[in-house]
C-alpha cells in the first residue's frame, strides 16, 4: 500500500497514522511470532526489514502525524517514535510504553535510539527499563507526545496539524501571534523544516548556529532584560490582595484553542 499509494505520489504532502479499531493504536509484534523463531538469529534480518521500511517512510520527507487513542504499546509505540508529532486522546484506555524489558526483550525497532532523543535519557531510561506505562498527562509533561485532545476531536486536530505543519499555516499563525516582530518563532520552524530535510548531523549544527543568530539579536536582548526585571519583580512584596479566580475561558475550537484548553 505504501509504495503503490503513498510513496510515489507527490500530491500527498502529510500524513496522519491512526487506527479504525477502538481497542488501540498498533500492537507492535506479536510475542508468540517470536517464540515460535526456532534459530533466534533469523529474527534479524526480519527487524533491519522493519527498520529500512521507516527509514524509506522517512525518506518521503513530508510531516508525519500519529494520532494514538488506546494503549500504543511497544512497537506501536515505536512507530510513533517515527513520526514528527504525536497526538492522543485523555482516553483512560490511552497509554504508552515500551514493556519488552518485561519479557526480557528491548525495543528493536529503533526505540532505543529515537526515544532518547524525544524525551531525553533519563525520561527514557526510566520507561525502557521498567516498562511501564504512561498515561496522556505524563506523556505530554514528559514531551513524549505533542498534544492532548478528546477523542472527538482527534482526527480533526490530526489532519489540521498534518496540513499545517506541510502547508506553511503554523508559520501563518505566527505571523498572527508575532506581527512579524520576533525572530526565534520563524527561526524554530526553520529549524524544524531543516531537521525534516536533513536527518544526519547537520541539523544540529543550523540549530546551534541558529541559537548564536538569534542571540545577537536585539529583540534576544529586550526579552532578556523584560525576564531580568520581571524576575527582580517577584522579589518585590506587596500587600495587595488577589483576586480569587473562578471560572477561565477559551475562545476557539481550533488546534490552539484545543492545546490552551488542555
Amino acid at each position: 500500500m505504501w509504495e503503490a499509494d503513498i510513496q510515489s505520489n507527490s500530491d500527498i504532502t502529510s500524513i496522519v497514522f491512526t487506527s479504525a479499531k477502538e481497542s488501540g493504536f498498533i500492537a507492535g509484534a506479536d510475542i508468540f511470532d517470536i517464540s515460535s523463531v526456532q534459530d533466534k538469529s533469523e529474527l534479524v534480518p526480519v527487524i533491519e526489514e522493519a527498520l529500512n521500511f521507516f527509514l524509506h517512510m522517512k525518506a518521503k520527507d513530508v510531516p508525519m502525524v500519529a494520532a494514538i487513542h488506546g494503549p500504543a504499546l511497544g512497537g506501536g509505540l515505536e512507530w510513533a517514535l517515527w513520526c514528527d508529532y504525536r497526538i492522543c486522546t485523555d482516553s483512560k484506555a490511552t497509554k504508552l510504553g515500551l514493556p519488552e524489558v518485561k519479557l526480557g526483550l528491548l525495543p528493536g525497532f529503533g526505540g532505543t535510539q529515537n526515544l532518547p532523543a524525544l524525551v531525553g535519557i533519563q525520561g527514557a531510561m526510566d520507561m525502557m527499563l521498567t516498562g511501564k506505562n504512561i498515561l496522556p498527562a505524563k506523556a505530554k509533561k514528559m514531551g513524549l507526545v505533542d498534544l492532548v485532545v478528546a477523542p472527538q476531536s482527534l482526527e480533526s486536530v490530526a489532519i489540521e496539524t498534518a496540513e499545517g505543519l506541510a502547508n506553511g499555516t503554523v508559520k501563518e499563525t505566527v505571523d498572527k501571534n508575532t506581527d512579524g516582530n520576533y525572530p526565534a518563532p520563524y527561526e524554530i520552524i526553520d529549524c524544524v523544516k531543516y531537521g525534516l530535510a536533513h536527518p544526519g548531523m547537520e541539523k544540529f549544527k543550523h540549530e546551534r548556529e541558529g541559537f548564536a543568530k538569534l542571540a545577537a539579536t536585539k529583540e534576544s536582548e529586550a526579552l532578556i532584560g523584560l525576564f531580568d526585571g520581571t524576575t527582580q519583580m517577584k522579589k518585590l512584596s506587596s500587600g495587595a490582595e488577589p483576586i480569587k479566580v473562578k471560572k477561565v475561558a477559551v475562545m476557539g475550537a481550533g488546534l490552539m484553542g484545543a492545546g490552551i484548553a488542555q
